[in-house]
């Protein structure tokens, strides 16, 4: 009975990460995956044009929190972007295995503000290898302090953040997210 969930949860997964649901020939298939490639890279080197030409962000040395890379327990930053979007699936999935570790990740910065309680959630998301399927943790910026959005990049912008994880409960779930973070912008 275990075997077959398995078996139907990796069935499920290879599924929601593919582009159309059919299986295309080989040789598509490569071509494919080198077009997400060249598309990510094009997109990478518009991004890096535009931030040259930016004016310097005023609150990228602004965090209260600095931490020394021999600190560090998990670095994403130094992971493939398949064993990064593992390790994140995986932080989700057994948050105890992980709490109090300070984490590093890179990402593209995105916000969302409860309508109801006006609090704003501040995301760092990572794409697996194939840019297809998208993973997020929550960040709380050194004390929760920062005004948004004065005092934040741009939605959308690729940053580093670097926290500790650890979990809260709310509306009768529990959540993860990187505590204390420093950001700064890529």
């Amino acid at each position: 009975m275990v075997a077959i969930m398995l078996a139907a949860g990796l069935a499920f997964l290879l599924v929601g990460c593919s582009a159309g649901g059919a299986k295309a020939p080989a040789g598509e298939q490569a071509n494919s995956v080198e077009a997400v490639r060249d598309k990510a890279a094009t997109a990478s080197d518009d991004s890096a044009k535009s931030q040259q030409s930016a004016p310097t962000n005023d609150y990228v040395a602004a965090s209260a929190y600095s931490y020394d890379d021999a600190e560090i327990g998990v670095d994403l930053t130094k992971m493939s972007g398949t064993a990064v979007y593992s390790t994140v699936y995986q932080m989700m999935a057994d948050p105890a295995s992980y709490q109090d570790q300070l984490v590093k990740m890179q990402g593209i910065f995105y916000s969302q503000c409860n309508e109801a309680t006006g609090h704003r959630y501040c995301y760092v998301v990572v794409q697996d290898a194939t840019a297809c399927c998208a993973q997020g943790i929550e960040f709380v910026w050194d004390d929760g302090d920062h005004a948004y959005p004065d005092d934040y990049p741009a939605e959308g912008s690729e940053v580093v953040v670097c926290g500790r994880f650890g979990t809260y409960a709310e509306r009768s779930a529990q959540f993860a997210y990187l505590n204390k973070a420093s950001l700064v912008l890529v």
